[in-house]
């Protein structure tokens, strides 16, 4: 990813839900997790990450983000929480969430699908990056624009 020069955002170092867990989730906690995931994401790549971000599973309220935005990050936001990791039945298809996804996307402007790598629970087998040129077909017939992160603001 890096090599190919794409930009990389930051989600957090570990993956909780900041609304439902039993950490006190501060300003030092955010702080402290989005400067671990730099540092190994520079270890890893040698690559600075970008400074935009989002909380797990998109899940946070107005603190964690001004939080972020303390430590220089803006936040990016979600059509809604990632339902391409959510543990859904093997039944729900891709295709079920690209039609999701357009058909969503036209009541808002500036924000980002979410593409998970694997699942971490559920049963589905078909995970959405194996569709991404049906999903990239789909926003370009429906008159969406794809643009790097940084281009949203």
């Amino acid at each position: 990813i890096v090599v190919n020069g794409y930009e990389v955002s930051n989600m957090f170092f570990s993956n909780i839900d900041f609304c439902n867990n039993s950490f006190i989730v501060d300003e030092d906690f955010v702080r402290r997790g989005l400067a671990r995931n730099e540092d190994e994401f520079f270890k890893c790549t040698g690559a600075e990450l970008s400074l935009f971000w989002h909380a797990p599973f998109f899940s946070c309220d107005e603190n964690v983000i001004k939080y972020g935005n303390k430590s220089g990050y803006t936040y990016v936001n979600s059509l809604h929480k990632n339902c391409d990791s959510q543990k859904l039945s093997r039944d729900y298809k891709p295709e079920d969430l690209i039609y999701e996804y357009c058909n969503n996307l036209k009541y808002l402007d500036n924000t980002v699908i979410p593409i998970s790598v694997g699942f971490s629970q559920g049963e589905r087998f078909d995970p959405l990056y194996n569709y991404l040129d049906i999903l990239i077909c789909a926003l370009i017939d429906n008159n969406f624009e794809i643009v790097t992160v940084s281009e949203l603001n």
